[in-house]
């Protein structure tokens, strides 16, 4: 098999490899949070009995309560928002406390003074959410709306701001673009669980932030900026409500309507001459012409509307964006010259005359010349969200969300015939939640939610070239369609149910979820020919020859997921939180079944046959605490400590019903048939020896992680807060690169198993370790500046060399054990609003609102892999690295 054809392998089993940690769900519905606090007198004695209120500012909802013998309260999943909080007994002024803003999975701690008095007189004291966190013992963070609002974000693209959180590093390529875990917290297998108001909202197949089939790399946005309220960025060690990811969850949290009718509408503009100059596009050399910068239009633009339907009772949102991008390039390939096509055999001259005529320099081999093209491509895409929240009675609300994101692509991949990809997408997600008040301490929530994802990258615009073979001439630019030309489909559904009892110093929690996964994907039967160089073009002697592609795949699996958590008012000054998870998956089964598994002793299974035996011991325990050591309430010490278990997704093994003996991929050598052509393509199913085979892991470990971290809040000064932590996590049953179990023998080209052609075998065998220093201070808005500051010290290693290599020793993989791929060691960023003062003697409408805002993030570089596109250590896959 030659590199570039197992370049192709590589990349479709890597790309597998990549989803490994994919579609995976988390349990929870945090789409809430809780007040609590004490309610003393002036010498600092609890006060029992006393009545409590807790009203909703944008709705009016009240939450009515009594304090225990400790002078306790605790008002459980209540909606985000901003609230005012009432207390009052006989005897005592009332006060109240306004402006509380309660933000997801906030655990907001208030102390309330009463002063002798008459319940009629009232005390009002407007404030913020405590700047310290002294009942919370999460790691991570939330990005508010006013972030949202007042921070530049390049494309109202709000994934950007998940930066500003300490120990979050944004990268991406091709196959991923996800957080620093890859990529919270080091881990270099995890990819970050999406959710929206609690539910999965990520790619039914993926984890990842952008849809990253095809070429068009549309975005993944479940819902547009105009409609997200805040979201909420879980690290490291988190409840036990969240699992099902390693490293990290962020949580979307929706905007939704109140009492007062409120919108928006915006235009959101760049263009290339607006935009600064790519450093690389530049002439430095003094005389020369800078050259024309490529052309780019972007213009987005929308609105949003919120307001009630029923005062007190019944709200709605909505909102639109709509982008439209037109870009330009330059495309500059290598193209036969008109005497090398007329040299050609008659065969392949079709071949040639398929790119066009050169109109540049000509280059080092008079066969070919250059071709400078220019060409253009566009995004179209929709995304509407709407809201409505019904509070049926004082104990009972509805409330039911839907989004979706349609998007149109085409993009440019080459200068031949029909080299133009369409990708087209529609994503949805929706949500019904009934919540029940059974009496202040009792709440139950169900949920039922729905995610879809529908999405064709093709290969070509043009049927006629998508049924051409997939060409590559080394030395000459590609023929034919893109790789990848696929539909998919995928759905899953999840039931949910969370039970909320407040019991004296104890917050219980129960919860339940199940997920119904469909992963539908057909991908279709694409020719392939790969030619090492000109010469062997020019005899049409290629290096290898294939088939890649299989008929539509439906495979299913559930997701049974179970915790209990109790969170512990031990003391005033320590809070404690105890959990247990629990996590079962059943194996991956296509829906015909059609799939069949690849055993080393017993060979292939029969189809149907079940893939997988999958583990039934995932308990994943948490502990945590947070104490407040000094009376002052200004400083707080924080630990974490848990195991969490990753979800084997079925994308990871989409091509065992390959291995069932449909015509799906193969690939014929010239080692095999030496007197093997390209065209006209052969019936290379016709050989022996050349069908490709997918294997797992009959035995199959879960990957887990145990996270920990140790961290001290501490109050600088009113609105000023630093934070400085230790975060580490050491993971185990990590997957490694799949293992060739039918590598040709040294020096010749018999296999062990002769009857296939590549046999790719996945395992779970690999470790990870990571460490790091985590440093954040954060100025809330006074005297009109606002701030966060993050640095972050890491190192993370592992055993698992680059997705697309292969491990230098398949049976020690701890050979390969060193610093990751994906190693930031330094990462600072902060963001900053500043509210200039009004001019003096300008209207008020031209000299007030304006703010100075602003994002910035540097990073240290990443570790250099030195590979070859070579075999040297004769395991049948190339790109290996420098030893």
């Amino acid at each position: 098999m030659s590199a570039s054809i197992r370049s192709v392998f590589r990349k479709l089993r890597g790309l597998q490899f990549l989803m490994a940690f994919a579609a995976m769900p988390c349990l929870a519905q945090q789409d809430r949070g809780t007040i609590l606090g004490i309610v003393q007198d002036t010498s600092g004695s609890v006060i029992a009995g006393a009545a409590v209120v807790v009203t909703n500012q944008e709705t009016g909802r009240e939450f009515r309560l009594i304090t225990d013998s400790s002078g306790l309260f605790v008002a459980p999943e209540i909606p985000v928002g901003t609230y005012r909080v009432a207390a009052s007994l006989q005897g005592f002024k009332t006060k109240v406390q306004e402006g509380i803003a309660l933000r997801v999975s906030d655990r907001t701690r208030l102390v309330m003074t009463l002063e002798l008095g008459e319940v009629k007189d009232t005390v009002t004291v407007t404030g913020e959410t405590p700047l310290i966190e002294a009942a919370s013992n999460t790691l991570g963070g939330t990005i508010e709306r006013s972030q949202v609002e007042n921070l530049p974000l390049n494309g109202r693209d709000i994934n950007v701001l998940l930066a500003q959180i300490p120990g979050v590093n944004l990268r991406g390529n091709m196959f991923q673009q996800s957080m620093n875990g890859l990529n919270t917290g080091g881990q270099s297998v995890s990819l970050v669980t999406f959710l929206m108001d609690g539910v999965d909202a990520s790619r039914v197949d993926a984890q990842t932030i952008t849809i990253t089939y095809g070429r068009s790399q549309n975005r993944i946005a479940r819902v547009n900026a105009e409609g997200v309220q805040e979201f909420r960025i879980y690290q490291n060690s988190f409840s036990a409500e969240f699992g099902s990811s390693t490293g990290a969850a962020v949580n979307i949290i929706t905007r939704s309507g109140g009492n007062s009718f409120h919108g928006s509408a915006f235009e959101f503009l760049r263009n290339e001459k607006l935009d600064a100059r790519n450093y690389f596009n530049r002439c430095t050399t003094p005389g020369c012409i800078q050259p024309q910068k490529p052309a780019f239009r972007l213009n987005q633009f929308g609105g949003s509307l919120g307001g009630p339907i029923v005062k007190d009772r019944a709200f709605f949102f909505a909102s639109y964006e709509g982008i439209r991008q037109r870009t330009g390039t330059t495309l500059v390939s290598l193209v036969p010259t008109q005497a090398f096509r007329d040299s050609l055999p008659a065969v392949l001259r079709p071949v040639a005359d398929m790119l066009p005529l050169p109109n540049a320099g000509a280059s080092a081999d008079p066969r070919v010349a250059f071709r400078n093209e220019g060409r253009s491509g566009f995004l179209d895409e929709d995304s509407g969200f709407a809201r409505v929240d019904y509070d049926l009675s004082d104990k009972d609300r509805l409330s039911a969300r839907y989004s979706a994101n349609s998007s149109l692509t085409k993009t440019h991949f080459g200068v031949g015939t029909g080299q133009i990809a369409p990708s087209d997408g529609l994503l949805q997600n929706a949500k019904i939640t009934y919540t029940r008040t059974f009496n202040p301490t009792l709440v139950n929530e169900a949920s039922f939610a729905f995610n879809r994802m529908h999405i064709d990258p093709r290969g070509s615009i043009d049927p006629t070239v998508t049924a051409f073979p997939v060409t590559s001439v080394g030395g000459m630019a590609g023929i034919g369609p893109a790789l990848f030309d696929l539909s998919m489909v995928g759905n899953s559904f999840t039931s949910l149910d969370t039970l909320s009892w407040v019991n004296g110093r104890n917050q219980f929690k129960f919860g339940t979820q199940i997920t119904r996964n469909q992963h539908n994907k057909a991908l279709f039967q694409q020719k392939l020919v790969s030619y090492a160089n000109l010469d062997d073009f020019t005899r049409n002697s290629p290096s290898s020859v294939g088939l890649l592609g299989y008929d539509r795949t439906g495979l299913r699996n559930t997701y049974y997921n179970f915790f209990v958590e109790d969170n512990i008012q031990a003391t005033r000054k320590l809070s404690v939180m105890a959990g247990l998870r629990y996590q079962f998956e059943t194996s991956p089964a296509d829906a015909n079944n059609r799939q069949a598994n690849f055993d080393p002793v017993a060979g292939l299974d029969r189809p149907g046959a079940q893939l997988m035996d999958m583990p039934k011991t995932n308990f994943g325990p948490r502990l945590s605490f947070a104490y407040s050591p000094f009376a002052s309430g200004k400083t707080v010490v924080r630990g974490a400590y848990g195991i969490y278990y990753v979800n084997f997704n079925a994308t990871l093994v989409q091509n065992t019903p390959i291995n069932t003996g449909r015509p799906t991929v193969v690939s014929l050598t010239r080692v095999q048939e030496p007197n093997l052509v390209g065209f006209p393509f052969p019936d290379v199913s016709s050989f022996s020896g050349v069908r490709t085979l997918s294997a797992v892991q009959r035995d199959w470990n879960t990957p887990y992680v145990q996270n920990w971290n140790f961290n001290i809040q501490q109050e600088l000064a009113a609105n000023l807060r630093l934070q400085v932590g230790y975060v580490g996590n050491k993971g185990t049953h990590i997957i490694t690169p799949a293992m060739e179990l039918n590598r040709f023998s040294p020096g010749t080209a018999i296999r062990p198993y002769p009857e296939f052609g590549s046999i790719s075998y996945l395992r779970a065998n690999g470790i990870s370790n990571y460490n790091s220093m985590q440093v954040a201070l954060t100025k809330r808005l006074s005297h009109r500046l606002q701030f966060n500051v993050n640095y972050t010290w890491g190192h993370a290693l592992d055993d698992s060399p680059p997705i697309f290599s292969a491990n230098s020793d398949d049976h020690n993989v701890r050979l390969d054990y060193g610093t990751t791929e994906s190693d930031v060691k330094h990462l600072l960023s902060f963001d900053y609003v500043y509210e200039i003062p009004a001019a003096r003697g300008l209207p008020r409408w031209l000299s007030e609102g304006w703010q100075i805002n602003g994002l910035t993030e540097m990073r240290g570089g990443l570790p250099i892999n030195v590979m070859c596109g070579c075999d040297p250590l004769r395991v049948s896959q190339f790109n290996s690295r420098a030893d």
